[in-house]
């Protein structure tokens, strides 16, 4: 054999063995992290269908450099879940306090809904605040317009507000621990390194995590 294919069997034998060690890198990966997951995935079965993320390089990034990242982490819950959903909402207490809040204060403006407009327009001018009290729909409209249109919230009705107070308000009292668990499960994820991230699962993927499937990695398609 001469000195070239000597040189060329052994790159192949060591390429052989690096896949081999890549290859259960990935395995070994995947397992600790799967263990990372089923905790609280035992914890809520019945109710979590399954966490959920995104990484990706971006094709487009207006100018700038495109850079692999790990994207936020996502949980689906049964009753409305999909595996191609984005994931949906683990409230707070926070989100509690902000519906219920926004919930009030149409009530006091369905009392009286011009003087309500006028005192809200008088609190954000004396607050100092330097954006428009009105949305950009109004840009245009004479004032007396904008005060009789304006309302708590432009993008919902008071009935999807009520709606998403009662879910948060379910969630919160059926599930009490849920949101802290979930944001102890992300701290955790997000100290994994986001190119071992690339290593195990890949580029342009959506990675599903299940107690029934273990982990799932499908294409993603992305801008």
């Amino acid at each position: 054999m001469t000195y070239l294919k000597t040189i060329e069997k052994n790159i192949r034998e060591m390429q052989s063995k690096i896949d081999s060690l890549n290859k259960e890198m990935q395995e070994e990966s995947r397992n600790l992290l799967n263990g990372l997951f089923k905790d609280f995935l035992s914890k809520y079965d019945g109710t979590i269908k399954n966490v959920c993320w995104t990484q990706y390089t971006p094709y487009f990034s207006d100018g700038e450099p495109c850079e692999f990242s790990v994207y936020d982490l996502d949980v689906n819950f049964y009753k409305d879940s999909d595996d191609d959903e984005d994931g949906n909402i683990i409230y707070s207490d926070d989100s509690q306090k902000k519906y219920y809040d926004l919930l009030n204060e149409y009530k006091e403006w369905e009392k009286n809904p011009r003087e309500y407009a006028l005192k809200k327009e008088a609190e954000h001018r004396a607050s100092g605040k330097s954006w428009d009290f009105f949305p950009y729909a109004h840009y245009g409209k004479s004032r007396d317009t904008v005060i009789s249109e304006w309302k708590p919230s432009y993008y919902r009705t008071v009935d999807e507000i009520q709606e998403l107070y009662d879910d948060v308000v379910k969630q919160r009292t059926n599930f009490p621990d849920l949101y802290q668990d979930f944001i102890n499960l992300k701290n955790s994820f997000e100290l994994i390194n986001s190119e071992s991230m690339k290593d195990i699962f890949g580029d342009h993927v959506k990675v599903i995590v299940s107690l029934k499937d273990g982990i799932k990695v499908i294409e993603y398609e992305h801008n």
